[in-house]
């Protein structure tokens, strides 16, 4: 159930370093602030107090790099946590915490970091409104199962996050503050869900601004480009240590006896835990482990199986010590690495505790997922990340159209010409790249071909 939002924002904007690998990146943060680790967050906050002049700031002097290589031995036998000196040569390639890159240079209102506006001006089509104009949910299913969507979504979790912008006073509620990195979605007052609940404004706040050689903003990747399963890891050296045990076996932190991932060290701030029911999140390599349950089983799964290997090697070679261990327990990792409503289960792991890992999975692989198709189901359109005690819950399309305005993504027919060097000049044109229905539902919410944003 992916949108034309989705693969545009995927190939927009590459959340990769400022050298040409390649990766991928769409998942909103609800919060950024809870989603990043202490070092990140207070790395975030030095870049944002700065001021960062986009126009009028002076290039550093690194050889003519954008920014400084690090030193690196060809003798390390292991990778880095963050994904540095993977490539001796552009030893900052994939690193964990760098620029994005990009395919086309953005189209910011104001040329450096004003969110995308229409070429006349005037603001581009609400994006609530398309949200439901274009997206209708559709019971399709398929021979696919939903592990297929499931493993997707963790190996994206292994290569890409893209943090929003923090504020030292904790979190930002665009609705009810304001502050240069708001960008807030209306909601249309005859919306036919966010109506009932008197709802008008959808909070949204902008991508972190990355540090970079570029005269317009560019935005950041908080992980290693690499399938170097950091979501099991982490990508810096911080977050892995904080999950090894460091008794001497080379194994990660677990709890029941090794069943389940260890809790979160911040259930106060996690935005996921209940204390009041003491059911504490889980921590693994990568914050958004409790996004779903049957995510989690898959975080659960790789956790075992490190600690499985770490056993055996043990066994094998009694002489290995503690960080031989675990290095070596992670090697097979790099290369190879719904039952439930959606509504219901964004940040809410708790059924997990009652030993249901095995089932989740076995569902997974055993349950037919939907059809893929241009849809994206109201689970997430009306409740992405609802909190228990609403009825209500975020809109991921509009999220996603917000997301590439933010970033400046240039229209779908830059792409297209990008690509295949052919130019759009009539909506009929755009059936030779998506299906004849989809294209008149793109002509129905853009009035000029420059404003086309493809759901």
């Amino acid at each position: 159930m992916y949108t034309w939002t989705f693969l545009l924002l995927t190939f927009g904007t590459l959340c990769i370093n400022c050298q040409r690998s390649k990766s991928q990146r769409n998942c909103p943060s609800f919060d950024g602030r809870s989603q990043l680790r202490p070092h990140n967050r207070d790395m975030l906050m030095d870049i944002e107090y700065k001021q960062w002049d986009y126009e009028n700031r002076k290039v550093p002097n690194n050889g003519g790099q954008c920014q400084a290589q690090i030193s690196c031995s060809s003798q390390r036998k292991y990778r880095t946590a963050d994904g540095s000196c993977n490539n001796l040569i552009n030893t900052r390639w994939g690193k964990a915490m760098e620029c994005v890159n990009r395919l086309e240079k953005p189209v910011y209102a104001d040329g450096s970091k004003a969110p995308k506006v229409a070429k006349s001006g005037r603001a581009l089509p609400n994006p609530r409104t398309i949200s439901n104009t274009q997206h209708s949910h559709v019971n399709s299913f398929s021979h696919i199962t939903h592990m297929l969507m499931q493993w997707g979504q963790f190996l994206d979790h292994d290569i890409t996050f893209t943090p929003t912008a923090q504020v030292r006073e904790g979190v930002m509620d665009c609705c009810t503050q304001s502050s240069p990195e708001c960008f807030q979605i209306t909601i249309p007052n005859n919306d036919p869900f966010y109506s009932r609940f008197n709802r008008r404004c959808m909070t949204f706040v902008r991508s972190a601004p990355c540090l970079t050689c570029n005269m317009y903003r560019e935005q950041i990747n908080a992980l290693t480009a690499f399938i170097d399963a950091s979501n099991v890891y982490g990508s810096m050296d911080n977050e892995t240590t904080a999950l090894r045990l460091r008794d001497g076996t080379g194994m990660l932190r677990s709890q029941n006896n090794g069943l389940l991932l260890p809790q979160t060290a911040d259930p106060e701030n996690d935005q996921c835990s209940n204390r009041t029911q003491n059911l504490i999140c889980f921590a693994a390599g990568d914050s958004r482990v409790n996004v779903l349950p049957s995510l989690t089983a898959l975080h659960t799964l790789f956790m075992r199986q490190h600690n499985r290997i770490c056993y055996f090697l043990k066994q094998i070679n009694r002489n290995w010590n503690e960080e031989t261990l675990f290095q070596e327990a992670r090697i097979p990792f790099r290369g190879n690495p719904q039952q439930y409503l959606l509504r219901d289960n964004f940040f809410n792991p708790n059924p997990l505790y009652a030993a249901d890992i095995d089932n989740i999975v076995r569902g997974i692989i055993g349950v037919s997922s939907q059809r893929f198709d241009p849809f994206v189901t109201d689970d997430v359109r009306n409740h992405l990340y609802r909190l228990t005690e609403n009825q209500f819950g975020n809109d991921l399309v509009a999220f996603n159209l917000q997301r590439g305005r933010d970033h400046a993504i240039p229209g779908y027919t830059v792409y297209i010409y990008g690509c295949h060097q052919i130019r759009i000049t009539q909506f009929r044109d755009l059936e030779r790249f998506m299906p004849r229905e989809q294209a008149d539902r793109s002509s129905s919410s853009s009035k000029y071909l420059f404003q086309i944003i493809i759901t």
